[in-house]
C-alpha cells in the first residue's frame, strides 16, 4: 500500500533558493514543478517555527492557537516559557487521520512533544523535546528499533552558531540524511496512509552559511541542496499513483544585517526605567529594573516583542489602564521610525495585537510586534550597549533572519500531472491543512477553520 499523502517540510526554505538559485542542482524537484503546482506560502505572524508549523498542520491561525513565538507569555507574570504539544488546543492532521482509522508516520514535526498515544500513529519527537532522557518515539518499542538501525536520534544540529561554518555544513548533511532515512524506514515498514517529515537542516544551514550561498561552483549551498533533491527523490520513489506529495516550508529566510537593541531604546526613551545603569551589556533578566516606574519592556529574537508593564505582569506596576492605551499608541508611533545618530531613520514594521490577530485572539500575544527594519535586523533585548544598532547577535554568529515567504509544491510523483490546472498563486500557510484533509478524505475536518477548501 502506498501513502495517500506525503508532506516533506523543509524548514526555512524560500522560493528564490529552491525554485531559482538551486534549480540547476535539483533535477527531481525541478521535474516535479513541471508536473505540479507550486508557489510562495505565506507564513504566520510572526514567521517563526512555532507557531508556523502548528498552523500548517492544524489549519488554525496563531490567534486561534494562542501561540505567538518560541516562548509564550503566561496570563500572570512576565517570565516567558517554552510551549509544548500540550499547549496546542486543536487537532492536527495526524490526529484527524488516526481518528478516522488511517495510519500516520510523523518525523520531527515541531511541537509534537510530549508525544501523543494513538494506536495508528508512529512518531519521533522534534527539536524542542527535552532530549534522549525522555521518550522520543511512539509507540515506545519504536525507540529501540530506530536507535538500533540509525544510531542516536538527532534532535538538532548542535551548537550551529558557535562552530566553523564548514563543520556545521557537514553536520547538517548527516542530520538531514538521518531524518530522511528514518522517514523512509517508517514508510516501508508501517505503510502509513499519511506521512510527514520536517527537516530542520535547511534552517540550520542558512543560519550558518547563508552569506556564502551565491549559486556558483564554490557555493556550499549547491552541495546541500543537491543532497536534499536526492533525499526527496528517494522518498518520492515510495509513492504510488494516487499519492499526493507536498513540499512545504514554514517560512522563508533573508540575510541578517545586524541587530536592533530595543530595550536600550526603551530605556533611553523613558519607557523602561533602571535603578542603576548596567556597567556592561546585560540581559534584561539580570538588569536592575525599576518595575514600579517601567511602562514597557522588550523581548528579543528574530522579531521584537513589546510588553506593557501591566499590574497583571508585575505587581509593582503603577501603569493604569487609562495610561496603557496612550503608552501603546506612543510606542507604536515612535518605534515605527527611529532616528539614528547619522541622521537617517530606521523604519520598522510595528503591529498591535489587534492589528495582527483581530479582537478574538486567545492567549497572551505581545502588545506590539516589531519587525526591525522589515526583518533585516534581529531584535536584541540586551541593555547597557550604549547603541541602538549593532552587528553582534546575542545568541552567537548568525547569517540569516526569518522572512514571510516560504514554499509549496504539490505533485503526484507517479500519477497524473497537475500542470493543466490554473496557478494557485501565493497561499496562506493554513491552506496546506485543508489540502491535506482533502487528500486524505477527511470530510469531518472542522468547517470553521481559516483557509479555503
Amino acid at each position: 500500500m502506498a501513502p495517500r499523502l506525503l508532506i516533506i517540510g523543509l524548514d526555512s526554505v524560500p522560493p528564490h533558493l529552491l525554485f531559482e538559485r538551486y534549480a540547476h542542482v535539483m533535477p527531481f524537484v525541478t521535474a516535479l514543478r513541471q508536473r505540479g503546482r507550486y508557489g510562495a506560502l505565506r507564513s504566520t505572524d510572526p514567521p517563526i517555527t512555532v507557531p508556523a508549523w502548528v498552523s500548517l498542520t492544524s489549519g488554525r491561525t496563531p490567534a486561534e492557537l494562542g501561540l505567538y513565538g518560541f516562548r509564550q507569555m503566561p496570563p500572570q507574570g512576565r517570565a516567558l516559557c517554552l510551549p509544548s504539544a500540550a499547549d496546542v488546543p486543536h487537532p492536527r492532521l495526524w490526529d484527524l487521520a488516526c481518528a478516522a482509522g488511517l495510519r500516520s508516520a510523523v518525523v520531527s514535526v515541531p511541537l509534537t512533544w510530549p508525544l501523543p498515544a494513538h494506536p495508528h500513529l508512529y512518531m519521533t519527537a522534534d527539536f524542542l523535546a527535552p532530549g534522549t532522557d525522555s521518550p522520543w518515539a511512539a509507540p515506545p518499542a519504536l525507540q529501540d528499533e530506530l536507535h538500533a538501525r540509525f544510531g542516536p536520534y538527532r534532535f538538532d544540529v548542535d551548537h550551529f552558531r558557535h562552530r566553523p561554518p564548514a563543520d556545521v555544513a557537514a553536520d547538517v548533511h548527516d542530520f538531514s540524511r538521518q531524518h530522511f532515512a528514518i522517514f523512509r524506514h517508517l514508510l516501508t515498514t508501517r505503510r502509513p496512509h499519511f506521512g510527514m517529515l520536517v527537516d530542520l537542516g535547511p534552517d540550520r544551514f542558512h543560519h550558518a552559511l547563508l552569506s556564502q550561498m551565491r549559486g556558483n561552483a564554490l557555493d556550499p549551498g549547491g552541495k546541500y541542496y543537491a543532497l536534499l533533491d536526492a533525499e526527496i527523490a528517494q522518498t518520492a520513489a515510495l509513492a504510488g499513483p494516487e499519492t499526493l506529495l507536498m513540499l512545504v516550508s514554514d517560512h522563508g529566510v533573508k540575510p541578517l544585517q545586524g541587530v536592533c537593541y530595543l530595550n536600550e531604546w526603551l530605556w533611553q526613551a523613558g519607557y523602561l526605567v533602571l535603578h542603576a545603569a548596567p556597567r556592561r551589556p546585560t540581559p534584561l533578566s539580570k538588569a536592575d529594573v525599576d518595575w514600579a516606574r517601567t511602562r514597557a519592556w522588550a523581548e528579543g529574537g528574530y522579531h521584537g516583542r513589546i510588553y506593557l508593564n501591566t499590574p497583571a505582569r508585575s505587581p509593582q506596576s503603577r501603569l493604569r489602564p487609562a495610561d496603557a492605551a496612550a503608552t501603546l499608541a506612543a510606542l507604536h508611533r515612535d518605534l515605527s521610525a527611529l532616528p539614528l545618530r547619522d541622521g537617517t531613520t530606521l523604519h520598522n514594521r510595528v503591529f498591535t495585537a489587534l492589528e495582527l490577530y483581530g479582537p478574538d485572539f486567545v492567549g497572551q500575544p505581545p502588545d506590539l510586534t516589531v519587525y526591525c527594519d522589515d526583518l533585516n535586523l534581529r531584535a536584541n533585548a540586551t541593555l547597557g550597549t550604549g547603541m541602538l544598532l549593532g552587528r553582534t547577535n546575542d545568541t552567537g554568529a548568525d547569517d540569516a533572519n526569518h522572512d514571510h515567504r516560504g514554499i509549496y509544491l504539490l505533485a503526484h510523483p507517479k500519477g497524473p500531472s497537475l500542470s493543466h490546472l490554473p496557478p494557485l498563486g501565493e497561499l496562506p500557510i493554513t491552506e496546506i491543512f485543508h489540502l491535506g484533509c482533502a487528500a486524505l478524505g477527511l470530510s469531518d475536518a472542522p468547517s470553521s477553520l481559516a483557509g479555503r477548501s
